[in-house]
């Protein structure tokens, strides 16, 4: 049996089939079928999809006004406020169905309004939304929080904070790639939590067990920039950009030492090393890549 033919989809979704909005929403979106390409009635059937509870019409849409889309000729919200109250509506949406990435997406189109500074009740509620979402194990939700607390961003600065959710980011992605692959899970937030243990913040310094975290990360496929607790440690902060600068511890000769002796007990580690200049300057250290091996190499 084919698939069905436009006038079948538009029957359905006339009919309140919230597949079936979706699904004439993306024909007439990219144009497939017998459908012309046609905006105006894209989002129509996104909208009308996300009401009647799909997610993935809701999501859809939703990021289209918080971020823009050319093709359905929406602006993005940080240019225009109707997209950005229509961002919220569809989140909202998601939230009460009790979707974790729309909690996630809701908490971060409420912060960024007022530019991380929205009166209290907001302020709170952006905050319950992010925690939700970080305990139904959403990803992003988790990396948000230890940014937030790390910097002071809706809530009170909390080193000890902000490692813990680093941590908790770090180790769920790791499990997580087990079944979905690194691929797609790579981030340079990943690195926080390592970066974390070999400066001691919010936690022991421990710079051993922060290379123990990368060389795991490195062999489970994620791609770990080189040297990256070394540039992560300078007073500059060029690699984390997130992290307040009067956080960086700024000796970094601890560092040094245990990476140069994991080189020569390891040799080479489980992922090679570019050369790279030993100035504590950031300048020696921008553009270099931790390069993977080759397969069956770890």
């Amino acid at each position: 049996m084919g698939l069905p033919t436009l006038k079948e989809v538009t029957a359905s979704a006339e009919a309140g089939d919230p597949a079936a909005c979706f699904d004439l929403a993306r024909l007439y979106n990219f144009g497939r079928r017998e459908a012309a390409k046609d905006s105006a009635q894209a989002v129509k059937w996104y909208e009308r999809a996300a009401e009647l509870g799909n997610m993935e019409a809701c999501l859809w849409i939703g990021k289209c006004y918080m971020l823009g889309d050319d093709d359905l000729n929406i602006p993005a919200a940080r240019k225009d406020p109707a997209s950005a109250e229509n961002a919220i509506r569809l989140f909202e949406i998601g939230v009460k169905a009790g979707n974790a990435e729309a909690e996630c997406l809701l908490a971060t189109m409420l912060q960024a309004k007022d530019g991380y500074k929205p009166h209290e009740v907001i302020k709170q509620r952006a905050m319950e939304l992010m925690a939700s979402s970080a305990a139904k194990g959403f990803l992003d939700a988790k990396n948000l929080l230890s940014h937030y607390y790390l910097n002071g961003l809706l809530v009170p600065r909390d080193e000890a904070l902000a490692f813990m959710h680093a941590q908790d980011f770090t180790l769920s992605s790791a499990a997580k790639c087990n079944t979905l692959g690194a691929a797609s899970m790579t981030s340079t937030s990943i690195m926080y939590y390592p970066l974390f243990l070999a400066l001691g913040v919010g936690t022991l310094q421990d710079v051993d067990r922060a290379y123990d975290v990368m060389d795991d990360l490195a062999r489970k496929g994620f791609y770990v920039p080189m040297d990256i607790l070394v540039q992560g440690s300078m007073r500059d902060g060029y690699i984390f950009p997130f992290i307040v600068k009067d956080v960086l511890r700024p000796d970094i000769s601890e560092v040094i030492k245990i990476r140069d002796a994991r080189r020569a007990r390891d040799n080479p580690p489980p992922y090679e090393y570019a050369a790279f200049s030993e100035k504590n300057d950031i300048s020696g250290y921008r553009n270099l890549i931790y390069h993977k091996r080759g397969a069956g190499s770890a």
